[in-house]
């Protein structure tokens, strides 16, 4: 009876983190838009932030638990699938384009936030034999190459501002609002998802990074996932890839910093295969985006990345 409750609150808690984020992103969009931020610039950023909460506020409360398996897993996990599972389902549904300043810019960032932990998390093993772990220091630092991050696409949203209508004030109120519930649906949903997955894999003998990589870090990718098919729909697909890329962006250089800062994250070799995908996957979309018809991902790129995941997903398993 415990057990069945357990589920019920992790997916309850699945629902308040996505309808909290999607609320906290309808009010922030409302702010950006009063500010007539461009579009690529919101998805770089507010929304891409607003995304990625559902990690950040499921890795703050897992630091504060002391379950650095499922903070890595989380981060990992749904930068994963937000390659290759949501950027490759969106491109079987849809043309997705690609700009400029995503092959410049905003996808090479991605690729270096990787190496970045790649090597912040294997050079204490290396040169001390100390344990694995992103340190404070190192969060620290995360942290300020974030800040480059924003101050970067800043400088490119100006240069390629796009023109937004006003909106009327009663919607601003409700905006501030939306932000408001959005985080409220957010803290509450995470200590559900944190709490009933620790109990989950402890009644069903799994590893929390186990949990993390695939239930947590699936859970918490839903918000790109339906992010990026309503853009598509909308005819937003420069949100939608911008959004991917800059929610990979804020997982790995905000939301490990942030728990890092916490709390030291301990880190597993076999970590060492997730972020090497990450990487790959991202030379590899950097490289289709000239294959074929020049400046899209297409259906070929889209199924290629689906049945990678797929291939991923048994792989963990057979790890376990």
């Amino acid at each position: 009876m415990f057990t069945l409750l357990q589920i019920i609150l992790l997916i309850s808690g699945f629902a308040l983190v996505i309808k909290g984020a999607s609320l906290l992103i309808d009010g922030s969009a409302l702010i950006a838009k009063k500010l007539k931020i461009s579009e690529m610039a919101i998805g770089l950023t507010i929304v891409a932030f607003g995304t990625s909460l559902p990690e950040l506020v499921v890795n703050v409360s897992a630091s504060f638990k002391g379950s650095s398996d499922l903070a890595f897993g989380n981060v990992l996990g749904s930068n994963i699938a937000n390659v290759l599972l949501v950027l490759g389902f969106t491109a079987l549904l849809f043309k997705v384009p690609i700009r400029k300043n995503t092959v410049t810019t905003d996808l090479p960032y991605s690729i270096v936030a990787a190496l970045l932990i790649f090597f912040f998390a294997n050079s204490s093993f290396m040169d001390r034999g100390q344990e694995m772990l992103i340190s404070l220091r190192e969060g620290l630092v995360l942290l300020v190459f974030m800040l480059l991050y924003l101050l970067l696409v800043y400088r490119v949203s100006k240069q390629d501002a796009e023109e937004m209508d006003d909106f009327e004030p009663q919607k601003r109120r409700y905006s501030f609002f939306y932000v408001l519930v959005g985080i409220v649906g957010l803290y509450i949903g995470s200590e559900w998802i944190v709490n009933s997955s620790t109990y989950l894999s402890d009644i069903l003998q799994l590893s929390e990074s186990f949990i993390g990589l695939t239930v947590v870090a699936l859970g918490t990718t839903v918000p790109e996932l339906a992010t990026a098919v309503v853009a598509g729909k909308k005819g937003s697909l420069d949100m939608a890839v911008g959004n991917i890329i800059g929610s990979n962006i804020f997982n790995l250089l905000w939301v490990l910093a942030v728990s890092a800062i916490i709390a030291p994250i301990s880190y597993k070799t076999t970590y060492n295969i997730e972020l090497s995908i990450i990487i790959v996957s991202g030379l590899v979309l950097f490289a289709a985006i000239f294959i074929g018809e020049k400046w899209h991902i297409g259906r070929v790129t889209g199924t290629m990345f689906l049945l990678t995941y797929f291939a991923y997903l048994f792989y963990i398993y057979q790890r376990g």
